[in-house]
């Protein structure tokens, strides 16, 4: 062994640690059940939700299966410019492409190893650089790094990783640029992680410039002004120029995200970080909880305990110790104050992950903790003691501050976390106390340390992993469900129907059913939003969340207007789970409509009332010009589990009176019509945000259940239209269960309506007699035919973009905007017209003018560079003293 380790040259050493964290990550998945032939698959949350169906689609778009521009399978149909730019476009990802769809879940585990092991070499070229100097501890720090609680705890976040792996190279940059004022290696570090994600490429570009600032200060102290401007200049030059060459990507991106981003977005009340918390978390398996109220930054014990020795050690450089503590102090206020907190975010307040830049942090502290280290034969052991008391008292006072201050059931200080960190706390007392004793040998001392750090982090990254709120799926579960869904979309395009059309899908599983099933309706969860249809639909009684569209809430009447022909049963299996052989359930819808159908022009006049069944009457009666009325409204009766009860037809139900326990559980009783009943409850969008994770749940007979047979409670936040079922009785019956510790109001309005088939008849033989006649189409594209009877709107339930262009018999003309802007709409006069559109998303052309302008000059720039260096050397003339040689 030590014959080998001894050849092993400094400048291999980021191999090094890219070897050992990929071991050390490879066999904690596989502990886990995530790796091979585990018990689990590896996906959990976004990466399961997300990130895996829209690369495989990514890559059936590079295969020209697909187009790039815009995709029938999200929100209606909608652009993927900032899909695409979000989440598929990390040069790992080439690793899906060559594996192939059926081995995404193994090539899904080679990118989160690749990219973590990534992050330690990066971190190991960057700190020997830093420090000018090489030594095998080096590379334990970059492991640190790399396995830090930020990335254990998002690696289902699978797209920030490319921002993470990239900060130490970004840090290079910054520190050649102040250091040797070269300008290359910041600004194609900026220019990548602007590429391959947006969003993330904001967050360490702010999170880099405070860096660059605050070094900067700290190295341009003793000089001019003029050259300290100068300096400044080219910092923001390298930005600007970084920016621009990947403009073709982010420009479309960013302005379809402003052009829907929406206002009275939730308030960030969820974030209860403090000081005692951020120390906390500087421990093993301290990962709270996913919903903000700590930042993730453990990066290893040993940083842990290198830190404090740093600040009172009179060998460092004091200004340099100075620069650190302020470093870390002004990170800390980034974690503690929310409009600090907030700018790092874009201006956005995302309901959880509050604290993704906490990586920053890590950063900091593994570079002090390896300053240290060459310095750890001079700490003393009596002193170490005392620190090591003191971190026993902050452990157990975060143990009872959890549970005064914060939910005692996010608190992760258990008698088995405490017990895990005291036994590698004291390890590494006694290897350090070893080092100073200097009884073991080097090569010695290295295997023992380097072992011991591997158990550490894999002993995190199991333990966060285990205490994670997304629940992982069982393999054979995710590979027989996978199966049937896509055996039923085969049977539907093949034996049943193969032309254009809509299907709703509703699922527990929690994956991106739009990109299995193609022209997909609601269902989906994604970045690629499209907020004014959106609202629309919410007006309409259909379920959305923050970033989620669902097909929930909706009726006959929806279900017709937006293409629905199809509706797949996911929630309930012909079968046994073990039986991969079949498919859902599913059931045509008789009277689904086409994509567009000609409209009278009053539907322009359309406006929302607070009541979804008004609105959809409305709806119905401007569009057919006939009065329609499917909803009857009718007042229920409300029982208060105490048994008194409450006669009202409107009112304020929810909330907690006087004299209505905690916790408490809401009946109401309707007689048996022969009619389906609907409710819906109006309410502040998102009272949800000012409560946890508690929220009101309903319960009814009508609700689904799923594959293992369990009743399904849907929230009521956001509120949604529900279909009310029957008691044994006969009678309509449902319940609502408020939970504990509700301070506000959560709805303003409820609704009860009996649903009558007949007028909804009348409005849909009317609207499909003139039916847009779809003759072709692709993504991003279609061509038909309409015959108009007369002058009216072409009313289609594709969301409305300034990117399509809309031809009628050869010649451009201008969509209207309909439904509050929501879907797009053509006037239309008397007679046959043929209709062409197409797609393009709005910025893309200026966007490719800009990369390529900008590119070519920093090739023009890069190419003079060339020229005088070789006309230099043909010259024989030396660059560092301009001298002949």
């Amino acid at each position: 062994m030590e014959k080998y380790l001894t050849k092993i040259k400094s400048k291999y050493y980021w191999l090094v640690a890219f070897v050992l964290t990929a071991i050390t990550y490879a066999i904690t998945f596989s502990y886990m059940g995530l790796l091979g032939n585990g018990k689990y698959i590896i996906a959990r949350s976004d990466l399961k939700q997300q990130y895996i169906p829209f690369i495989e689609y990514f890559c059936s778009v590079l295969r020209g299966e697909h187009g790039y521009n815009f995709s029938w399978t999200l929100n209606l149909g909608t652009g993927t410019s900032l899909l695409f730019a979000y989440y598929t476009l990390s040069p790992f990802n080439i690793i899906y492409l060559i594996l192939g769809e059926k081995l995404a879940l193994t090539a899904t585990a080679i990118v989160i190893i690749l990219k973590a092991s990534t992050a330690a070499a990066t971190f190991q070229i960057f700190i020997t650089k830093y420090l000018r100097k090489s030594y095998y501890e080096t590379v334990l720090f970059s492991m640190m790094y790399a396995l830090c609680g930020f990335q254990v705890c998002y690696y289902f976040d699978l797209m920030w990783m490319d921002a993470f792996y990239m900060l130490p190279v970004i840090t290079l940059g910054i520190y050649k640029l102040i250091r040797e004022k070269k300008i290359l290696c910041l600004l194609f570090s900026y220019a990548y992680v602007f590429a391959v994600n947006f969003y993330m490429g904001y967050i360490v570009g702010i999170g880099s410039f405070f860096l660059y600032l605050l070094y900067y200060l700290y190295i341009y102290k003793r000089i001019k002004f003029k050259e300290k401007i100068i300096a400044l200049g080219r910092y923001f030059i390298c930005v600007v120029v970084a920016m621009l060459v990947p403009a073709a990507i982010w420009l479309p991106a960013v302005i379809q995200l402003f052009s829907n981003i929406e206002k009275n977005y939730p308030a960030f009340s969820l974030q209860k970080c403090n000081l005692l918390f951020i120390i906390n978390n500087l421990f093993m398996g301290e990962m709270q909880t996913l919903y903000g109220i700590t930042p993730f930054i453990y990066c290893g014990l040993l940083s842990f305990i290198m830190l404090p020795f740093y600040f009172v050690n009179k060998r460092k450089n004091m200004r340099k110790r100075i620069y650190y503590a302020i470093c870390l102090g002004f990170f800390c206020c980034l974690f503690l104050i929310k409009p600090l907190n907030m700018i790092m975010h874009a201006f956005d307040q995302p309901e959880m992950f509050a604290h993704r830049f906490s990586y920053f942090f890590s950063f900091i502290i593994t570079i002090i903790a390896c300053e240290q280290f060459v310095s750890v034969r001079n700490i003393r052991m009596q002193w170490l003691s005392l620190f090591s008391v003191f971190v026993l008292c902050v452990f157990l006072l975060c143990h009872f501050m959890y549970n005064r201050i914060w939910d005692g059931k996010f608190n992760a200080n258990t008698g088995v976390t405490f017990a895990v960190n005291i036994v590698f706390w004291v390890g590494y007392i006694f290897i350090i106390k070893k080092i100073q004793e200097k009884k073991w040998n080097m090569i010695t001392y290295r295997v023992v340390v380097t072992f011991f750090l591997m158990v550490e982090l894999g002993s995190n990254a199991a333990m966060c992993m285990h205490r994670m709120e997304h629940t992982v799926m069982r393999q054979d579960t995710y590979s027989i469900i996978s199966t049937i869904q896509k055996n039923t979309f085969e049977k539907i395009k093949k034996e049943d129907d193969s032309s254009f059309y809509r299907i709703a899908y509703i699922s527990p599983y929690g994956t991106n059913q739009g990109f299995i099933f193609d022209y997909n309706a609601f269902d989906n969860f994604c970045t690629s939003e499209h907020t004014k249809t959106w609202k629309a639909l919410e007006k309409l009684g259909i379920y959305r969340g923050i970033h989620t569209l669902k097909g929930l809430g909706t009726t006959p009447i929806t279900t017709a207007l937006f293409g629905i022909k199809y509706m797949i049963g996911g929630n309930s299996l012909e079968c046994e789970l073990n039986d991969a052989s079949t498919y859902f359930t599913y059931q045509k819808n008789e009277y689904s409509l086409p994509l567009g159908f000609m409209v009278e022009e009053d539907v322009i006049n359309y406006q929302f009332s607070d009541s979804p069944f008004e609105n959809q009457d409305l709806l119905l009666s401007l569009m057919t010009g006939m009065k329609i009325q499917c909803f009857e409204r009718i007042g229920m009766e409300m029982n208060i589990k105490d048994g008194e009860y409450i006669r009202t037809d409107d009112a304020t139900y929810l909330q907690h009176q006087s004299g209505i326990e905690k916790n408490a559980e809401f009946q109401f009783r309707a007689p048996n019509t022969g009619y389906p009943l609907y409710i819906y409850f109006s309410q502040d969008r998102y009272a949800v945000s000012n409560s946890g994770n508690e929220i009101p749940k309903i319960k009814t007979n009508d609700i689904t259940k799923n594959c293992e047979n369990t009743v399904v409670e849907p929230e009521l936040c956001p509120s949604r239209i529900i279909r009310i079922g029957l008691n044994e009785a006969g009678e309509y019956e449902f319940s609502i269960i408020l939970p504990q510790n509700v301070e506000q109001e959560y709805y303003r309005k409820a609704y009860f309506c009996y649903y009558y088939e007949k007028d909804f008849l009348r409005a849909y033989r009317k609207l499909k007699s003139q039916p847009l006649e779809i003759e072709d189409y692709g993504d991003g594209w279609l061509k038909g035919y309409v015959q108009v009877n007369k002058n009216g709107i072409l009313f289609t339930s594709i969301p409305y973009d300034k990117g399509w262009k809309v031809k009628v018999d050869g010649k451009n003309v201008d969509a209207t905007p309909l439904l509050d802007g929501a879907f797009l709409g053509i006037e239309m006069e008397k007679g046959y017209h043929e209709i062409e559109m197409e797609y393009n998303p709005v910025g893309l052309k200026e966007g490719i003018a800009i990369s390529l302008s900008v590119l070519g000059m920093v090739i023009l720039y890069l190419s003079v560079k060339v020229v005088r260096r070789i006309h230099l050397y043909r010259k024989g003339i030396n660059r560092e003293n301009n001298k002949m040689l």
